[in-house]
């Protein structure tokens, strides 16, 4: 096989191409992130308010946990829920591939929540897969933004 000049040429570009990508990759370090979660609409007759899960993530190594808790917001005030819309608890792993985050979850908790049950009354696991893309600010998930927290007053373990 006969070596031109072209292969050194196209063995360059690629590595560049590699280099610069995996160099310009956002990271994801160890700590909380706060963001929120859209939830359906559950008061239909009160259209202005807007119901989210309050969603409290924390990454260790390659672990991930997670607590959701039901919060609505009426213009700038965000009122707490009791017990609309349930409070999660998921742990998990997290792999970021690039700019790109993926939380695989599996539910562990949850207070106020329906549940799935087989034909023999046994509760079924719930998984849940949270993607989306590391930013300099954190990351995003369904068009919000998780930022790091290190003191956070709405910090639930």
């Amino acid at each position: 096989m006969k070596i031109t000049m072209k292969h050194p040429l196209i063995l360059l570009l690629v590595f560049g191409i590699l280099t610069f990508n995996k160099a310009h990759s956002q990271k994801i370090t160890d700590g909380k992130y706060l963001g929120f979660e859209d939830m359906a609409q559950l008061e239909p007759y009160k259209p202005s308010h807007k119901w989210y899960h309050l969603t409290h993530v924390k990454i260790t190594g390659d672990s991930v946990s997670v607590y959701q808790n039901p919060v609505y917001m009426l213009k700038r005030d965000t009122i707490w829920g009791s017990s609309d819309g349930g409070f999660y608890y998921f742990k998990g792993k997290v792999s970021i591939n690039g700019n790109q985050i993926v939380l695989n979850l599996l539910q562990t908790k949850c207070d106020y929540c329906g549940v799935m049950v087989d034909k023999n009354g046994h509760v079924l696991p719930r998984y849940k897969t949270m993607t989306g893309q590391i930013t300099p600010k954190g990351f995003i998930i369904n068009n919000h933004l998780f930022r790091k927290v290190e003191k956070d007053d709405h910090w639930i373990n």
